[in-house]
Order: C-alpha cells, then structure tokens, then sequence
C-alpha cells in the first residue's frame, strides 16, 4: 500500500459520520492488543486552549529529556501533523504501515457488523503509533466533550486536565455550560489528579463534584507572568495550565522538570494557527477563532496589542457553530470583512455569512475562493491609511490552505 492510497482509504471512513460512544473503539483496540494499556497519558479536555496548554506540555517535556506522543485536532496545514513525536509528524511509511494493521482489523469487525467512525481509527491508530516508538508520555486531545469520546479509553493517566469550558458542540453536548462541563469532566480517572484552569464558579463546582467522586485531587491554574511564545494575553492562562501540570508531575510521578525546562519550554514553543503572524509585509495574522468564547480572546488581543491597527478581515466558519455570536463580537473592529466557504462539510457558504455579517458591519462582501479573498484583501489595504493587516479568523480548516496562498503572493520575510 503507497501512502496515497492509504489516506484515501482513511479518508473514505468519513462517511459513517462522527458519533460519541465508547464500544466500538474498545472492540477495535482489543484488535490491536489494546496499544492504550502500554501508555502513560496527559489527557486534554475543554472547548479552547486544549492545543496551545499541550504545545506547552510537550515541548516542556521534551526540554526535559522525555519522548513525547501528540495526538491533536482538528490539523491545520498537513494531515500527519495529527501524530507527534517530540514535534515531528508521523512519516509516510510509518503511516501506511499503521492503516494497513488497521485495516485488518477493521475487516474482522465488518464481519461481525461493526464500523468505528474516522476519528475511532485514528485514534486508535495514535495509540498503536506511540506504544511502537516506546513515548514516554503521550498527550491526547479529545475531539469531542470528554466521557464519550474516543479518546477516553486509556487507563494510566497521569493527569486529566481542564482548560477553558465554553458553549460549543451544543448538539451534542446540551444546550448550558452546566451540561457540557459534566461531559468534559468524564475525563477524570478515579484517584488520578485534576488540574482545572479557573473558571466561572458553575463549570467549577461540575468539575469538583465528579472528582469528589472519583476521590481525585483538583490542583487549580492561574495565569503565569512569565514570557511565552505564543502571542496573546489568554496565553499565559494555558501556560498556568502547563505549568500546573508539571508540578503534579514532578511530585506524585516523580518527572525530572525544572524550572529551566519550564522556562525554555514556554519561550521556545509553536503552535499553528493560533494568533500567528505569518506575514511582516503586509502585516497577516490567522487565528482559529471559531466559537464565541475564542473570538472574545481574539477581540481581547487585537484591542491590547494592535489598538492602532486597522484590519480587513477574512472569514469562514462551520454552519454548526455559533458564528453570529463571534461576528457580532469582531465585526466592528473590521474596516472591511470578506466572508469565504471554508472546505469542509459542514462549511458555511460564503454568501450565508455575509449575510449574517451584515447586519453588524456593511462594508462586506463575500469572495468565491479562499485565493480570491486573498486577492480583495490585498487591494482593500491600499485604501486604509496608517497601520493596517489582514486577520483572517473561525474555522482552522481554512486557514491551512490561505497560509499558503500568503507564501506564494506575498512577500514573507518570516521564513
């Protein structure tokens, strides 16, 4: 099997849709010879930051000596970037040699009429990857809530962590933050510790009521003044979050971290599409502001560090999130906005959008491709005056593709 045809193979799983429920992943693994038994886990859960807090994580791990697995969605700019070790992606042939296992075993559950989801596999895949490189620790990130989702299968936890709970996912999750939080709180292991980035008092009191239940300890995260890597005020939040976590590493599990690694692993981090400036000429940012609670981050920063700045937004967002709310905190902010349709299956049309944009800010239009918004951007610089850029935000599924449309065309000096 050649990778093309191993991706097409995974990507044709797509199809049976995406759904919470352990059984079939189980069934799988037990295919598998259960890779997740072998493997000591940080498990990541909450509605944003999950990315960033493991950015940090691993590379403050990895400053430390340890081998360490990422397991993390959606991917922004490549599909292998969803299997890390130590920052490097999966290679090809690892890759294909993963997908041709797995397919044997999904050929003895079809027998018996059972189909895991695309996201199952690849879980699944994660965790026959990481157990064969022999990782240290392995980072997961759950797609999903918490209690149901694939990922929550694992048994050696060293630490369940909680960064900022919001509303998203309502569909399936419920429709108040009370509903959601107890789905994200699934997460956490009898006797394993907790570490919970302070929040509103109704997400914590969920929280602390299903640890009290499971007699593990909650060890709370507060911002940290130390410099980070990542731009934005909300970073130093994650950062806590991090940092908390390899505290409880170091004294109930008896990890080798010290301050320097600590330091060094804030500074000497990246992270994709979170608040990235990938153009100086003209100033470019993307940021995966897709749900309501990012996009008041989103707002908070470009009020902090670019008050001066006047920019043209670029837009797209997935029709099942809350995108009126995002627009309505951004949109006046926007000296003129260009609505795209991100590709993906649940991408909004452009025009959709727009018209959802219009009521907060006329000056809109929407583009027929993610190059052409590009292209209006462009010319849309030329009439603003002063300090000026483009912020292209919402859906990560975009932002990908429109990065390289900036290399290409632009002139980057930040390579």
């Amino acid at each position: 099997m050649e990778f093309k045809e191993a991706k097409e193979y995974i990507d044709g799983l797509s199809k049976y849709g995406s759904k919470l429920g352990l059984d079939n992943i189980k069934a799988l693994l037990a295919l598998l010879d259960n890779p997740e038994d072998k493997l000591n886990v940080i498990h990541v859960a909450g509605t944003n930051g999950k990315g960033s807090t493991i950015a940090f994580m691993g590379n403050i791990l990895k400053k430390a000596g340890y081998k360490v697995g990422k397991y993390t969605s959606p991917v922004v700019f490549e599909y292998l970037e969803k299997y890390q070790i130590n920052d490097k992606n999966i290679d090809e042939e690892a890759f294909v040699s993963l997908v041709s296992k797995v397919k044997k075993a999904l050929e003895q559950m079809k027998e018996q009429d059972i189909q895991p989801t695309i996201f199952e596999v690849e879980t699944a895949m994660a965790f026959e990857y990481f157990k064969s490189e022999k990782c240290d620790v392995v980072i997961l990130e759950t797609g999903m809530g918490g209690d149901m989702d694939a990922t929550n299968v694992c048994h050696k936890v060293l630490a369940s962590v909680l960064v900022s709970i919001s509303l998203d996912h309502t569909s399936f999750l419920g429709d108040t933050i009370e509903e959601i939080a107890e789905h994200k709180a699934g997460i956490i292991k009898d006797g394993c510790p907790v570490v919970v980035m302070r929040q509103q008092e109704n997400v914590m009191k969920v929280i602390r009521e299903k640890a009290l239940k499971c007699n593990s300890p909650v060890y709370l995260a507060d911002s940290v003044d130390k410099k980070t890597g990542l731009a934005g005020e909300w970073q130093k939040y994650n950062a806590g979050v991090a940092v908390k976590v390899m505290e409880v590493l170091a004294n109930e599990h008896s990890f080798k971290i010290n301050d320097e690694h600590i330091d060094k692993g804030l500074v000497d981090v990246k992270w994709p599409g979170r608040f990235e400036r990938i153009l100086d000429n003209p100033c470019i940012i993307i940021d995966g502001a897709h749900n309501p609670d990012a996009a008041i981050r989103l707002r908070e920063t470009i009020d902090a560090e670019y008050k001066d700045t006047k920019f043209v937004y670029i837009i797209g967002v997935l029709g099942d999130k809350d995108f009126d709310e995002v627009i309505k905190t951004m949109a006046d902010r926007g000296e003129y906005i260009i609505t795209i349709t991100p590709p993906n299956a649940r991408g909004l049309e452009a025009d959709t959008l727009m018209e959802a944009v219009v009521k907060y800010n006329k000056k809109v239009q929407a583009a027929e491709s993610i190059e052409k918004a590009y292209d209006i951007a462009i010319n849309k610089l030329e009439d603003i005056s002063g300090n000026k850029g483009i912020l292209a935000f919402g859906s990560l599924s975009y932002l990908g593709e429109f990065k390289r449309i900036c290399k290409e065309k632009g002139n980057d000096n930040r390579k």
